[in-house]
């Protein structure tokens, strides 16, 4: 998906991260190393008992997009990388979601209305989504 768009925006909600992206707030590597110190300490029973059932933790998520009210976008680094599910766990880990689906489906179906997660607001996705690249949002630099 990233190579089609590169990194950015989908109705300026929905942002999705792509490795070595110049911008830290859109990169991978960046936000993933930031989640791992961020969820290493946290309790959350209900996703380490998830997570425990892939024999994984929560600092070993990889993060390749978020929301624009915190939410986060993971895989679930648990057997070959193609079929890595995703979690999206809620601003605050009170609530999370697993899929078992590649992340552009994931996002394809967020933005047609297909997918629907119970924590994202109920004007989300637009009638007509829309993608702004990375380059071009301003989410601060180093």
């Amino acid at each position: 998906m990233t190579d089609l768009y590169g990194a950015g925006s989908f109705d300026d909600f929905l942002l999705v991260y792509a490795l070595h992206f110049p911008n830290r707030h859109l990169d991978i590597d960046q936000n993933t190393r930031a989640s791992a110190a961020f969820m290493a300490p946290k309790s959350v029973p209900a996703l380490r008992r998830v997570l425990a059932e892939f024999g994984v933790l929560p600092e070993n998520l990889v993060q390749w997009g978020g929301t624009d009210n915190a939410d986060s976008f993971y895989w679930v680094p648990a057997g070959p990388p193609e079929d890595w599910p995703t979690i999206v766990v809620e601003a605050g880990q009170l609530d999370f979601m697993v899929l078992f689906k590649r992340s552009s489906e994931v996002v394809l179906q967020l933005l047609e209305g297909v997918l629907k997660c119970p924590f994202f607001p109920d004007d989300f996705p637009t009638a007509r989504p829309e993608f702004i690249p990375g380059r071009i949002i301003d989410l601060g630099e180093d």
